[in-house]
């Protein structure tokens, strides 16, 4: 029997579970088995109003690669941007808050937890643009990271 070939896909939905950026893949886990382990950079463009009002979320969805069927989705982790702010709160620039998360299956149930360290920076870069129209100044920050983790006792690191 093959051990299971687990890597993570990494991006931003809205509150209707809407994917609003690109996606990220990881490597496939070298070693297989039921602790996979990764380690990527990540990056995203936030605007904290947009984030707000349309609930935007961190998503880390868990899959498994297969070579003779379609690849399965094993889980995912999805962190409202609001939190993970409030987690942040006034820390500095350079430093990485972490922070664990259950694994949610396509049937909802809990099974592991998936740890991160992330990342805020303030950028003066503006956001792409959006066909909705937000009131009030625009907060843009960038959420950094490299993914790094295990499905069992993850650590996934937005760094």
């Amino acid at each position: 029997m093959r051990e299971m070939r687990t890597y993570a896909v990494v991006f931003i939905c809205d509150n209707n579970n809407k994917r609003i950026s690109y996606k990220a893949n990881s490597e496939k886990d070298p070693d297989g088995g039921s602790n996979p382990r990764w380690n990527f950079d990540v990056m995203f463009n936030i605007d904290i109003n947009k984030a707000q009002q349309h609930g935007l979320g961190l998503v880390v969805r868990l899959m498994s690669h297969h070579s003779l069927r379609p690849d399965t989705i094993i889980g995912e982790v999805n962190v409202p941007i609001t939190v993970l702010l409030e987690w942040f709160g006034d820390a500095a620039e350079d430093v990485h808050k972490v922070a664990s998360r259950y694994v949610v299956t396509k049937n909802g149930a809990e099974q592991g937890t998936l740890a991160f360290s992330y990342n805020f920076r303030r950028t003066l870069q503006p956001p792409p643009p959006d066909p909705t129209p937000v009131n009030g100044p625009s907060d843009v920050w960038k959420i950094l990271g490299s993914v790094s983790g295990n499905l069992i006792n993850a650590v996934m690191l937005l760094s």
